[in-house]
């Protein structure tokens, strides 16, 4: 079900080359053209700048003469302009704040990252909904969004295409995508994805020969495309877990996807099969409502708590919610490379390879140079020829062993890596890539680095640092 408003395109003036206008830069793929982009990253040395930050674990954006972050700081949610030349604070502007939504332990309130059109910049809260600025600070206009109905927080975050401002808002109940015109905030389309449970992923673009563009989104067991004029779904490939939180990487004409849960590397043979809801009904609904209430919970791991099982929290578990169930326990986790082009249910006939080891949990895949390239948490980096899905080397980044949020990004021959303790790694690129450089940053860090104009702008829980000339 969608609601389609027609507007006009919106018209950009011409971007710099060097600008990272949205997460993970041009088209979310992680990937600079600069080049002289820095191999020594020492502290002590070659900062150009260095800028306390309030914490968020949003990713900087580098448009024009600024760099804009999102951060939480107490009770507020918060936009930052910084001057991208010298890293001074230039405006910070507070977002209402409707709620105050639950989060997971890894995520906060300040997880989306803001894109820019290369002078306003629209940023994005669970917390309130879409908000946006121009360069000198001043609102534009705001469009409250939500409740969302997720423990975990909302992480997804906005992008800019052909006159749209896209947001991908999956929940465990009531999930859709919606194009608002970034002129004025005004909705221009919304389709229901209610099919789908929560999520975190950034959407990403793909754009046919025939000058179409098509919104390449992950989701709860697929990967799925959406028309960007109108908003309709066009096709959909099976094979990903129930909660995905990586973007995809699109490059030529196939999307690279990969999706990590626990309990999705269990053989599917080794898992306890259940019957339908139907047969449930028959044999567990004893007062004959059509549901299944906590008296009546008749596994051992939902005797005591059938609240995990309620996806759409109505406190008894009905149909949709045992057809979730059963997807998840027969869900896997894969890395997949996925032919893009095709119509409906293009499982059988688009999915080019699958790869299922050492498989991150949040941080992105990254295709660069004709490989793929995934950081798995402990520091396992696996390099995967993208063309036929063949691994390359898999090895461990030393001295870089912690936890991978934030994804990596290349540029100039070289791979960069965060680890949530804020250790930055540079690696160079290649089927045998190897370390070159690796240097411990203060505070740790979420998000992931930006590169613009032959620097590296890295943001811990602490600081804004640029490197480079």
């Amino acid at each position: 079900m969608k609601t389609v408003i027609p507007c006009c395109l919106l018209l950009v003036a011409p971007l710099l080359a060097e600008d990272w206008l949205q997460f993970r830069g041009p088209n979310g793929g992680g990937v600079s053209p600069e080049a002289e982009v820095p191999v020594d990253l020492s502290v002590d040395q070659n900062p150009v700048w260095k800028t306390p930050v309030p914490p968020g674990h949003s990713s900087p954006v580098v448009a024009g003469d600024r760099i804009f972050l999102t951060a939480v700081e107490g009770e507020s949610l918060l936009v930052l302009a910084l001057d991208r030349a010298t890293g001074e604070l230039l405006w910070r502007r507070e977002s209402p704040r409707a709620r105050t939504g639950k989060t997971h332990k890894m995520n906060n309130s300040a997880s989306a990252t803001p894109v820019s059109d290369g002078r306003n910049v629209y940023a994005f809260f669970g917390d309130f909904g879409l908000l946006a600025y121009n360069a000198e600070g001043d609102e534009l206009w705001r469009l409250p969004l939500g409740p969302f109905k997720t423990g975990m927080g909302m992480s997804s975050s906005p992008i800019l295409a052909n006159g749209k401002l896209v947001l991908v808002c999956d929940t465990d109940n009531g999930s859709y995508i919606v194009a608002v015109d970034p002129r004025n905030g005004e909705l221009l389309w919304k389709t229901d994805r209610s099919e789908y449970t929560r999520s975190f992923s950034t959407p990403a673009l793909y754009r046919p020969s025939d000058g179409s563009v098509e919104i390449v989104v992950p989701g709860a067991f697929e990967l799925a495309g959406y028309s960007l004029d109108e908003g309709e779904k066009l096709w959909w490939a099976r094979g990903l877990c129930w909660q995905p939180k990586t973007t995809a990487a699109v490059s030529g004409d196939s999307a690279y996807v990969h999706c990590w849960a626990g309990g999705g590397d269990s053989p599917l043979a080794s898992r306890e099969q259940y019957p339908d809801f139907d047969e449930v009904l028959a044999s567990h609904d004893a007062n004959k409502d059509g549901k299944i209430t906590q008296d009546e919970a008749f596994l051992e791991k939902m005797a005591k708590n059938i609240k995990p099982f309620d996806v759409d929290k109505t406190g008894a578990l009905e149909r949709r919610d045992w057809e979730y169930f059963l997807s998840k326990n027969q869900s896997t986790n894969a890395l997949m490379a996925v032919k893009l082009g095709g119509r409906g249910d293009v499982t059988e006939s688009h999915v080019r390879w699958i790869d299922r080891k050492s498989l991150p949990n949040v941080a992105s895949p990254l295709v660069y140079d004709g490989i793929v390239y995934t950081a798995k948490n402990g520091g396992i980096v696996s390099a995967i020829d993208a063309e036929t899905g063949e691994p390359l080397k898999r090895g461990r980044l030393s001295g870089a062993m912690g936890q991978y949020m934030s994804s990596p990004v290349a540029a100039d021959g070289r791979v960069y890596f965060l680890d949530l303790d804020g250790i930055l790694t540079v690696v160079r690129a290649g089927s045998d890539w190897e370390v070159l450089s690796t240097v411990p940053l203060e505070g740790g860090g979420n998000a992931t680095p930006a590169i613009a104009d032959g620097r590296l702008y890295v943001r811990t829980h602490e600081n804004l640092y640029c490197f480079g000339r």
